[in-house]
C-alpha cells in the first residue's frame, strides 16, 4: 500500500475515533483484502498521532492545572479507550518534560531551589526532582571530592610504589603502575562510568 493511501486511510480511522468508536471496532470495520492487519497497525498509529496532536495539548494543560475533571465533557464524544490513552500519553509527556527540564537546569548550573521552583508539577514532586538530580549527577558529574581523594590516594600510591620497586630491583612493576593509573584517573570519571568499568 502506498504512503498516500495509508495517510488517507489514517484520516478515515481518525474520524472514526472522533465518533467514539474503539480501535477494535474500527479495525473490524476497515479490515479488507486491500487493507491487511499489517497495514492497519500502521494506519492506527498514524491515527493515534492525529488524535494526540488535536486533543493532547488541551488535556496536558488541564492536567497541569488539575482541571481535567471540570472539563471532561469536552471529550465525551471520544471512547473511554481513546480518552484514557490520550490522558496516559500526556501524563508521561509531563514527566518526561520535567526530567528534561531538571537536566537542562543542572547543565546550566542552576541550584536545587531554582530547579524545584521550576520543575515541580502535580505529577512530578520534590522527591522526583531529587531523584532526577541524583540520576543526572550519577551519569554526568565526576565522583564527589571524598571519593575522588580516595582514588587519587590509592592510584598515586600504587604508581609511586611501582616506580620505587622498579628502581630498587631488576624487575619493572608494570602491573602496579597500570593499576595505579587506572585508579588515579577514576577520580575524574562519573560514578556510572566507574560502575560500567567494574562490570567488564
Amino acid at each position: 500500500m502506498q504512503y498516500q493511501e495509508k495517510l488517507k486511510l489514517a484520516k478515515v480511522y481518525f474520524s472514526h475515533l472522533e465518533e467514539g468508536k474503539t480501535e477494535g471496532e474500527i479495525n473490524e470495520l476497515m479490515l479488507s483484502p486491500e487493507v491487511t492487519k499489517f497495514d492497519l497497525q500502521k494506519i492506527c498509529r498514524s491515527a493515534r498521532t492525529l488524535l494526540d496532536e488535536k486533543y493532547g495539548p488541551k488535556i496536558k494543560d488541564y492536567l497541569l492545572k488539575e482541571t481535567l475533571e471540570d472539563n471532561i465533557d469536552e471529550f465525551d464524544h471520544l471512547s473511554e479507550e481513546s480518552f484514557n490513552t490520550l490522558q496516559l500519553n500526556q501524563h508521561q509527556a509531563i514527566i518526561i518534560n520535567a526530567k528534561a527540564l531538571v537536566n537542562k537546569m543542572l547543565k546550566n548550573g542552576k541550584d536545587r531551589d531554582e530547579i524545584m521552583s521550576s520543575a515541580i508539577n502535580p505529577y512530578f514532586n520534590a522527591n522526583d526532582v531529587d531523584a532526577q538530580i541524583e540520576k543526572y549527577k550519577y551519569n554526568h558529574e565526576p565522583v564527589d571530592s571524598q571519593t575522588q581523594a580516595k582514588y587519587f590516594m590509592i592510584g598515586g600510591g600504587a604508581i609511586i610504589l611501582g616506580i620505587v620497586l622498579s628502581m630498587s630491583t631488576t624487575r619493572v612493576f608494570y602491573g602496579l603502575v597500570i593499576f595505579g593509573l587506572i585508579y588515579f584517573f577514576r577520580g575524574f570519571q562519573t560514578q556510572s562510568e566507574i560502575d560500567y568499568d567494574n562490570r567488564k
